[in-house]
């Protein structure tokens, strides 16, 4: 049970401004009181602070910040506590990597430094496990990538789950987030096809939503294997997917 002031589920939202100097912009998604931002390094000391404040968005500086990328996955933490009156009502915290990336005909940079992905596809399922994704099976798969030279993972066919991004933040490894295989064209009788139109815009924000803050996520597929876009329906749905993402 939340108290009736409370910090939204995702509600916490980090973005790297700037990497020099390195400038990270915290927004807040509550439902009242006034948060105070504390953030924390690797080794869980807090290096810098917010006093309480009336405003959801909020700009910090970090000193002497350590980037992110595959080679180097530094990671840091940040807690916002959520007060009334300078009583805590709620507290939440999450990690994040503080990190540019940038895409031009030269290349993908990231933290300007051009980087070339050795990606491979991994499904949901876990072997003989199922199709839970129980966390030690999520990071051994990530690990398992990583020791044979990979820096990159595409999801296939449905959104990552949380354990995997957790492991891919916190080992390294660069992550292409996909939603589904298939739109509103069946493939079996009682797939995802057959209630599409109706979720897909609150699907892709959950999605996106889960992957706010984890520095692994770089880019997103909105499909796999789809034929509806040789249509006029299908590229006009394509031009919507993209602009929602």
């Amino acid at each position: 049970m939340k108290n009736q002031l409370h910090i939204h589920q995702n509600g916490i939202k980090v973005k790297t401004v700037s990497i020099d100097p390195a400038v990270i912009e915290v927004k807040v998604e509550h439902t009242g009181g006034n948060p105070r931002v504390k953030i924390f390094d690797c080794d869980e000391n807090e290096i810098a602070t917010t006093s309480t404040v009336s405003t959801d968005c909020i700009c910090i500086h970090i000193p002497d910040a350590k980037l992110w990328d595959t080679e180097h996955p530094d990671l840091y933490t940040c807690k916002v506590e959520l007060t009334e009156q300078e009583i805590i009502k709620d507290t939440e915290e999450v990690k994040f990597g503080i990190r540019e990336l940038k895409w031009s005909q030269k290349g993908f940079f990231v933290n300007n430094q051009e980087t070339l992905l050795r990606g491979g596809c991994i499904h949901h399922d876990n072997g003989i496990l199922g199709a839970c994704a129980f966390e030690e099976a999520e990071w051994r798969k990530v690990r398992i990538m990583k020791e044979q030279g990979f820096n990159a993972i595409r999801s296939s066919h449905n959104p990552c789950s949380k354990a995997m991004l957790d492991a891919c933040d916190a080992l390294g490894m660069y992550m292409m987030d996909e939603a589904w295989d298939m739109w509103y064209r069946h493939k079996s009788k009682y797939d995802y096809a057959e209630r599409f139109d109706e979720n897909y815009k609150n699907d892709l924000q959950q999605m996106i939503e889960k992957d706010y803050n984890h520095p692994s996520v770089i880019m997103y597929s909105i499909g796999n294997e789809v034929s509806e876009p040789v249509e006029e329906k299908g590229a006009g749905l394509e031009k919507k997917i993209v602009e929602l993402v």
